[in-house]
């Protein structure tokens, strides 16, 4: 079923995926894997109860969509 998900995305212009602000680390792009970092944006505070408090991007699915997307051929 991801595969069908992700095949799908790709023919989502505005999809996360597709997106300039979209990132995915090695251990992200394994085969199924649809989350990534949304970098359009600062990172936000961490919950410092539960670590260092640093800050980080949001997590978010590549089929998500958002007003801020950027196609990776625009500029």
């Amino acid at each position: 079923m991801m595969k069908r998900e992700l095949k799908d995305v790709r023919k989502t212009d505005s999809a996360c995926l597709n997106c300039i602000y979209f990132e995915q680390f090695d251990e992200q792009k394994k085969k199924d894997n649809l989350l990534g970092a949304c970098k359009a944006n600062p990172p936000v505070p961490g919950d410092s109860s539960k670590g260092s408090g640093l800050g980080m991007w949001p997590l978010v699915l590549a089929t998500f969509w958002c007003g801020v997307f950027n196609s990776m051929g625009e500029k």
